[in-house]
């Protein structure tokens, strides 16, 4: 017999699971959600950088925990999901190369794409420092969004100069493009997108930052 144990999970479509020590991780609707409590309840444990696409497969490694996305590769947590980081350093196309599966052989990670298999030996991953404190680069341009979620308008406090906006779907359908903002601080309209989930995209100089975007 079978129970449902889906409280907390935005939506019921969940592509991939995975077991972390007591922790279970499941994606839905494109977001990483973790259960403490062998699914009784979950919650989105993400606090930093997001991955940008649908997520559609996991793989564990020791702590750490890989994520294939639907568009943008592989990402990489050493935090249980608070953070993640690109590892997609070697694939022919980055952009566009949707990882269908992952798995974890001998010392590599094997990756399923729109393009091929592909294998990177895990020692080529960035590893958390041996005091404990993760070794993932902090973004040195803080984006602020607000309100998040939003109804329709949300304002963006952008420190830097940006290049480009782009606001699209779960499913990396863009939705609303912005060149040259040109300003600190400037909006965007969102009132005519269905509520749901959606990720903007952030262009600067040598640098691409994401950041999810909550419609009411």
């Amino acid at each position: 017999t079978w129970i449902n144990v889906s409280q907390g999970l935005n939506g019921n479509s969940i592509a991939a699971l995975a077991v972390l020590g007591a922790d279970l991780f499941a994606t839905g609707s494109g977001d990483v959600y973790r259960s403490v409590n062998l699914g009784r309840s979950w919650s989105n444990p993400d606090t930093g950088q997001v991955i940008p696409y649908s997520v559609t497969s996991f793989a564990v490694h020791d702590t750490d925990l890989f994520a294939g996305s639907s568009y943008y590769g592989v990402y990489l947590s050493h935090d249980r999901g608070a953070n993640w980081i690109s590892v997609n350093s070697g694939f022919a196309d980055t952009t566009g190369n949707s990882v269908y599966s992952l798995a974890i052989s001998d010392k590599y990670l094997f990756a399923a794409t729109s393009n091929g298999v592909w294998r990177r030996p895990l020692s080529d991953f960035p590893a958390r420092s041996k005091s404990g404190v993760n070794l993932i680069p902090s973004a040195p341009i803080i984006i602020q969004l607000s309100p998040n979620p939003t109804t329709g308008i949300i304002t963006v406090h952008a420190p830097a100069i940006i290049l480009n906006v782009t606001v699209y779907s779960i499913l990396g359908e863009n939705l609303i493009e912005l060149g040259h903002p040109n300003a600190p601080e400037f909006t965007l309209d969102i009132s005519k997108l269905p509520p749901g989930t959606y990720f903007a995209r952030f262009v600067m100089p040598g640098e691409v930052i994401t950041r999810k975007i909550m419609k009411e």
